[in-house]
């Protein structure tokens, strides 16, 4: 003897049993405790029915497998179970057997349609028995119950949405989610305010006209059409996209952590510019990564010449290690006879190195006051080491050192001519 495998016949409206039968003439014994009818059919192709809350054998002329059908249910407020079991004999254990059959009393009552008028009734109870339904509704027509209340909490509703009778809500006592609204494809709408005490978590896609949080979140996909607002750290997994829809609509990575903790900034295809901007807007950097380069908008100090042309100077470093900025004559000439001043966005507070072209004697400042000898100017290159002079004056057409911190340059007052070229500096 063997059994076979159980089934709940509510579960489907078909399916097979599995006798695992080699020789004819075995038998099979099933005990129906479900309130489902089954029609039977058997390997030789005849026929049978089995009641519900009912054991009955039958022998198999041929062996093989049984199909069965869902034909009728019983209508009953809370079976205790819904399930198909049964036993399979060869037939040398069938011999020396006297097989029965006769119903399984599962339930000494099935419970009818009860009418009381609206206010007829002050309460329904239902206590101190085992799982069961006591409350039930079914709208004519519907293959099914539309309301449905166990006394053990379990509440579910179910309406007629396209022609399918579909769960809109369930509680569901000792599940995982103990409360289920909607259904796939449906929308739910929280009319009033919605609080959360614990971790809110959702598994699919999400979209938000305005999202606030002061706790955990946890969302698998997030669109938000108007704003977030999120009162804790907003984490991704390692090495996930932050993706940004372009201007036709395409979503595109432009911020990932990948799997080596490399920080990764990505371009728009066919553009692969990246921007920097200040808090007001202004675009501060541009990083072009087709052609690997930088274009640092520096903000310009401008001196317009007294007698002709301008002087402008571009700090574009200014680390407090490392600063950097280009001096640029553009037909520059004073000859006035009083100094003008160009003024150094961020001071060099110790020395800088320069190369200059052909334009002005210039001499580095600080404080208000000119610096005496504080340029060092290049006079001879030599492989164990050149030579250098000290003087106040910067003079065109050199390389030098200022040894000492500036924070701004004296351009001249006597200039016989226009000057264009430029002078780079390099220094802390």
């Amino acid at each position: 003897m063997r059994t076979i495998q159980s089934f709940d016949p509510s579960a489907t409206v078909s399916g097979q049993i599995t006798t695992q039968t080699v020789n004819p003439c075995s038998v099979v014994v099933l005990f129906n405790h479900s309130l489902n009818g089954l029609a039977l059919a058997f390997p030789d192709g005849s026929t049978a029915i089995l009641p519900p809350w009912y054991f009955r054998y039958y022998y198999l002329s041929m062996p093989g497998n049984v199909q069965w059908t869902k034909s009728f249910a019983l209508t009953s407020t809370g079976p205790p179970v819904s399930l198909v079991t049964g036993e399979v004999y060869e037939p040398s254990e069938a011999q020396n057997r006297t097989f029965t059959e006769g119903p399984l009393p599962l339930q000494t009552n099935v419970g009818n349609t009860v009418n009381t008028n609206a206010g007829g009734s002050n309460s329904v109870q239902n206590d101190a028995n085992t799982a069961q339904t006591f409350i039930e509704a079914t709208l004519s027509g519907s293959p099914g119950s539309n309301i449905i209340i166990k006394n053990d909490g379990t509440i579910q509703s179910l309406e007629w949405i396209a022609g399918i009778l579909t769960q809109i809500f369930k509680t569901d006592p000792g599940a995982a989610s103990v409360v289920k609204l909607g259904n796939t494809g449906l929308l739910t709408e929280a009319l009033g305010g919605l609080t959360v005490d614990q971790v809110l978590t959702a598994i699919g896609n999400t979209s938000l006209t305005t999202l606030a949080t002061s706790g955990l979140a946890t969302l698998n996909s997030l669109a938000v059409t108007n704003a977030a607002s999120v009162g804790g750290p907003l984490t991704s997994a390692n090495n996930q996209p932050h993706q940004f829809k372009d201007s036709g609509g395409t979503a595109r990575t432009v911020l990932t952590v990948d799997g080596s903790n490399n920080t990764q900034l990505w371009g728009i295809p066919g553009l692969d510019l990246i921007q920097l901007l200040s808090s007001g807007g202004v675009l501060a950097l541009v990083a072009d990564l087709i052609h690997k380069s930088l274009d640092i908008k520096t903000t310009a100090v401008n001196v317009v010449g007294t007698t002709n042309g301008n002087a402008t100077l571009y700090e574009f470093l200014t680390g407090t290690n490392v600063k950097a900025f280009c001096l640029f004559f553009n037909a520059y000439r004073n000859a006035s006879g009083v100094s003008q001043i160009i003024t150094l966005p961020v001071a060099f507070t110790a020395w800088a190195q320069w190369l200059a072209g052909n334009a002005a004697f210039i001499t580095p400042r600080n404080g208000g006051s000119n610096l005496s000898n504080a340029c060092r100017v290049l006079t001879t290159l030599a492989s164990g080491g050149g030579a250098s002079t000290a003087t106040s004056l910067l003079p065109p057409k050199s390389l030098g050192e200022i040894i000492q911190g500036f924070d701004s340059f004296d351009l001249g007052n006597t200039q016989g001519s226009n000057n264009s070229s430029l002078y780079f500096f390099i220094g802390q």
